[in-house]
């Protein structure tokens, strides 16, 4: 039997020197493992591949082309594939886009941000879906104790960021993704904030009522201005009924027109007086609006005072420049104000006595919850003053001489009336009676008497001789404006708003004086024969008169197509009657016919 043995040569023995190199050899190669873990971590933090989106950019210049053939062009460039139903891109515009080193999201929003067709990357796909239709929230924001809807209140919702503001009639809205919870916040100044959380899966309405609040917290805004223009309506100040009693009045009165002088680009004119002179701008050139309906002159004591009573202003929007199309032509500014329209809940008014002028406003439901008005009037009382103290004045000349004295009466007085009814057939449909008549009047009269009784004797014959004159001056200066109105306001859909409105207006202004003279004489030679009687009798009367008169309607549409995009549009039709410089003479003969001359 062979045995076979495997010998191993013996190694040397190893010396303490080489147990230390081993060491280090085992340190050094551990300390370029630890390096190169700590290498990759930061190239992968700090330096992201190429297949990241960032690094994604899209190069294309392409005009006319169908997308079918721009979407394998945008795989190459971005190594992504497109993943999608081919009936989705059925009748898909034709596309022209110019795009240099382009990130791939923002290439895929200009190609479909405004289709119906929602693109997102996941990995290396580019997945093409039908976009969800956006349901629409919509409805209206009023006061809890009055019921009266708020003009510019502000709807935010605080997920996904978008918002609106409520229009002239306290209607607002705007669109969100659907079968997503949302959390709507409603604010307005004055008012305490109102949050709302529901989860919506189709257009839905929901009305706000708002509790006024005296008390306001302390509000820090800070932010970094990156666009100088917040909204396409510059130019444009916003100011309530607080605000426009807040401000100093002259001689007791609040006016809307002098707050407006205090603005940046508007001018006085004349110190004291109610004019506007807006950029350079005519006094004539700007449009005063009362509920949406023009008036021609607003000056009341020759421009001291403005023709719009506090008392029933609501809201006022004023435009200095670049001021909507729906306004029509003025070239300096317009000023749209707006009245009350009523307490649908109780009863409240105000009075107050001034110096010049006594006020009075009422207002309250006729119809709880359903129909109200609101009722205001303001009247000076200085012909009131003026005639009392011509009273007392006339009545001791007369008694002073009672066949020779002058009688004299004169006096000014202005007013101004509003009212406004309010109807609501339901939370979407409402209409709106709005009058107002305002009017200035001067007035003052002369009338002088003078009797004459004389008696002698002549060829022993006793003679008798009575005269009397009478001369009557008077002047007669007023002009004002007349309006009215009737609002329909309709939601007719979740983002179509219309107004329809029937608006008639007139501005009137007559001038008139009268010259008027009598004289009569009575002779009598004797008491036993008949006297003889002479008469003179002259009148001149001259009127001039100016004046317009409107009568029309508008439709206004309000179409909010998304969050960004509202359209306006509408028709309107206004039929003016001018009677400018109108004038008549009435002249008095001595056999009292009286002739008249028109020019």
């Amino acid at each position: 039997m062979d045995h076979h043995h495997h010998f191993q040569p013996a190694r040397p023995p190893r010396h303490h020197r080489d147990y230390q190199l081993d060491a280090r050899l085992a340190y050094t190669r551990g300390r370029i493992i630890c390096m190169k873990h700590y290498t990759l971590f930061f190239l992968l933090i700090f330096c992201p591949g190429p297949s990241l989106q960032a690094q994604k950019t899209i190069t294309l210049d392409v005009k006319g082309r169908p997308l079918l053939e721009i979407l394998p062009e945008i795989e190459k460039q971005s190594g992504c594939t497109f993943s999608y139903t081919p009936s989705l891109l059925k009748g898909f515009a034709k596309v022209t886009l110019r795009a240099k080193n382009e990130p791939l999201e923002k290439v895929l929003h200009r190609l479909f941000g405004q289709s119906d067709i929602r693109a997102s990357v996941q990995g290396k796909y580019i997945i093409l879906k039908k976009r969800p239709r956006n349901v629409v929230v919509s409805g209206f924001v009023y006061d809890r104790e009055s019921h009266e809807p708020l003009i510019g209140a502000n709807l935010y919702e605080e997920i996904s960021g978008e918002g609106a503001a409520t229009n002239n009639f306290g209607f607002y809205s705007f669109s969100v993704a659907p079968g997503e919870e949302i959390r709507l916040r409603s604010s307005y100044v004055g008012y305490m904030t109102a949050h709302r959380s529901i989860a919506i899966s189709g257009d839905t309405v929901m009305d706000f009522f708002l509790e006024p609040s005296s008390l306001l917290k302390e509000v820090v805004v800070e932010g970094n201005l990156r666009n100088a223009v917040h909204h396409a309506e510059t130019g444009k100040i916003s100011l309530d009924a607080a605000t426009l009693k807040a401000v100093p009045a002259f001689m007791g009165e609040s006016d809307v027109v002098k707050t407006l002088q205090h603005m940046p680009g508007v001018a006085a004119g004349t110190d004291g007086m109610a004019g506007l002179y807006v950029r350079g701008g005519n006094a004539d050139e700007n449009l005063y609006l009362v509920d949406g309906n023009p008036l021609y002159h607003i000056h009341h004591l020759l421009g001291i005072f403005s023709a719009f009573n506090p008392e029933a202003v609501k809201t006022m929007d004023f435009y200095k420049g670049s001021f909507p199309g729906r306004y029509g032509g003025r070239l300096s500014s317009v000023m749209d104000v707006r009245m009350n329209d009523g307490d649908m809940k109780k009863y409240s008014g105000t009075a107050s006595v001034g110096l010049i002028s006594s006020r009075f406003s009422l207002q309250g439901p006729i119809v709880k919850d359903r129909t109200s008005f609101s009722v205001s009037l303001r009247r000076t009382y200085l012909d009131l003053l003026a005639r009392s103290a011509m009273f007392v004045l006339n009545r001791r000349n007369k008694k002073k001489d009672p066949l020779n004295y002058e009688h004299m009466d004169f006096g000014y007085y202005f007013y101004d009336f509003n009212a406004k009814f309010t109807h609501r057939f339901s939370d979407k449909s409402r209409i709106y009676l709005s009058v107002y008549d305002g009017k200035d009047q001067f007035f003052g009269e002369s009338h002088t008497i003078d009797k004459n009784e004389t008696t002698y004797v002549q060829d022993d014959k006793e003679f008798l001789y009575t005269s009397k004159y009478e001369d009557n001056i008077s002047i007669n200066l007023g002009w004002g404006n007349r309006m009215a109105s009737v609002n329909w306001a309709y939601a007719i859909h979740p983002r179509l708003f219309s107004n329809a409105t029937l608006v008639y207006s007139r501005y009137w202004s007559d001038i008139g004086t009268s010259s008027e003279l009598i004289q009569s004489s009575t002779s009598q030679y004797a008491k036993d024969t008949p006297p003889e009687r002479k008469s003179y009798y002259a009148l001149y009367h001259p009127i001039y008169r100016s004046g317009i008169e409107d009568v029309g309607y508008r439709l206004e549409m309000d179409y909010a197509r998304d969050n960004r995009h509202r359209i306006r549009f509408g028709t309107a039709l206004l039929h003016h009657h001018f009677r400018p410089e109108e004038s008549r003479v009435y002249n008095g003969l001595k056999d009292g016919q009286i002739t008249k001359n028109d020019t």
